[in-house]
């Protein structure tokens, strides 16, 4: 067996679930058919995939090219006439105004930082290790092992004591271990 033989593994039980959907799955709530704003759907494909290409591009490039520059700048400022719009709609393509709560917006912040740092870490470490350090694939992923089981054994632990000491003390605690785990890399 191959590796990607896993993916092809999923088809057969993807098209027993579609199957089924067509006849057991139901409507849960009152469907409409909104009207799609293009002009939305356009902004923020253009401006999202001009920021995308940019920070792609620096490590070709470098950050002084006239081409990281230039799409960094028209990605911006396609974003931000896509949040205007989005504001000022009434029926918005996607509803900004949840960022108007506090409690919102500093989780969305600190999950962002959060998945950003595992996610940076997950990917660079195993390419550090077999480009730099010449190990094979399987030896620089099993370097992410211990941290994976650490998960699976914290995570019935963390849900009980969120249950205890609530959230705050919790997101501090683990965002103290996170960066302290993160730094050294």
């Amino acid at each position: 067996w191959q590796w990607r033989d896993l993916f092809g593994m999923i088809i057969p039980i993807m098209a027993v679930v579609l199957v089924l959907a067509l006849f057991f799955m139901k409507p849960v709530i009152e469907t409409g058919k909104p009207k799609l704003d293009w002009l939305s759907l356009a902004l923020s494909t253009a401006g999202f995939g001009s920021l995308l290409y940019g920070f792609s591009s620096v490590g070709d490039d470098g950050w002084g090219s006239k081409t990281v520059i230039f799409t960094l700048v028209i990605g911006t400022i396609l974003i931000a006439f896509f949040v205007w719009r989005q504001l000022k709609m009434e029926k918005p393509f996607l509803q900004l105004s949840v960022f108007t709560s506090e409690e919102f917006t500093i989780a969305t912040i600190l999950s962002s930082v959060v998945m950003i740092a595992m996610v940076g870490v997950e990917m660079v470490v195993p390419l550090y290790l077999q480009i730099v350090h010449g190990m094979s694939a399987l030896n620089s992923g099993l370097t992410l092992l211990p941290g994976a089981l650490m998960m699976a054994v914290m995570s019935p632990i963390t849900g009980r004591a969120f249950d205890r000491i609530g959230a705050k003390r919790l997101s501090i605690a683990g965002l103290f271990l996170l960066t302290a785990g993160t730094l050294p890399f």
